[in-house]
């Protein structure tokens, strides 16, 4: 048996443990020996030898059988514990190995992709209803840790992350494609103007993300700036999506979005401009080790 404590040159085995508690518990030899199958001379031998290791009288035997010494059963109490916690645990890890198979999916906080996201893991549960389903919201400097150290299998980020997960190894694609837009408020000055033109922009203030929400938006918006020409005189960092969403009500700004991640992309409180034919959206990224978990397969991410 498995070593599972060392005395000095000598070891105590399961096996002692095990038969020392079957013993205490008929308080005689011979049932035990029927219940082990083992001879009474062999589970004598045992006892003796665990008593050598242990420096400790376990038992007071006599014609009618073995009662067990106040030290004896101090040891029988707490070896039979750890041996109840022992199954328990077994019993736990062949449950979920045979039943609990489970995905765990991370979805960015303040998200309004679930339009999208949703469906998909709807009908993932319809179809495979032995599964269970772990969702968490979190920002994505979280995301980051938690697929990074495996606490989720899946995550859902916007497509600004792209160049993280890729130049970090991890599998990803766009699981949602949708036009860059740039949002306004439709309170906002500039926003009842029959034509838009970018020109109009900049003596406006640009709203951006923080980087401890967004590692990568500033970075991001900057390029489509510059590729789009967007002029912009101040730059706003606000605290969240939801904080760009009541600046913007508020006409206090322009917003541009990825997609379909926020969440005045699907409100009729704003006017949204088309900016090109760039696609944004939502990012999938799953474990380094994953295989390709299509959007109808989610099951390939599933724990066994």
């Amino acid at each position: 048996m498995d070593l599972i404590y060392h005395n000095g040159n000598s070891d105590i085995t399961l096996n002692q443990i095990y038969t020392f508690i079957v013993v205490a518990e008929y308080g005689n030899f011979t049932k035990a020996s029927a219940e082990l199958h083992i001879s009474q001379p062999s589970i004598s031998k045992t006892i003796s030898k665990l008593e050598e290791v242990t420096g400790l009288s376990l038992f007071i035997r006599n014609p009618r059988g073995a009662i067990l010494t106040n030290t004896g059963r101090i040891l029988y109490q707490e070896w039979k514990k750890a041996l109840d916690a022992t199954q328990i645990g077994y019993e736990k890890a062949c449950s979920v190995l045979n039943h609990n198979k489970f995905i765990r999916i991370g979805v960015p906080r303040s998200f309004s992709g679930s339009t999208q996201i949703f469906p998909i893991i709807q009908e993932f549960a319809q179809t495979c209803p032995d599964i269970e389903i772990h969702m968490e919201e979190a920002d994505s400097p979280e995301l980051r840790r938690g697929i990074a150290c495996d606490k989720y299998d899946v995550i859902f980020a916007p497509s600004y992350e792209y160049d993280y997960y890729h130049s970090n190894g991890y599998l990803s694609r766009l699981f949602h494609a949708a036009p860059i837009e740039l949002c306004i408020g439709k309170s906002h000055v500039i926003a009842g103007r029959e034509f838009f033109s970018k020109d109009l922009l900049k003596d406006e203030t640009l709203l951006i993300l923080p980087e401890e929400i967004a590692p990568d938006y500033h970075s991001f918006i900057l390029k489509i700036c510059e590729k789009h020409q967007i002029p912009y005189s101040s730059v706003s960092i606000v605290s969240g999506l939801q904080a760009a969403y009541i600046s913007l009500i508020r006409g206090q700004g322009y917003f541009l979005s990825s997609g379909s991640w926020f969440p005045g992309s699907c409100s009729d409180g704003f006017n949204r401009y088309q900016l090109s034919t760039d696609k944004g959206g939502i990012l999938m990224v799953w474990d380094k080790n994953s295989t390709n978990p299509s959007v109808n397969e989610l099951k390939k991410c599933i724990h066994y």
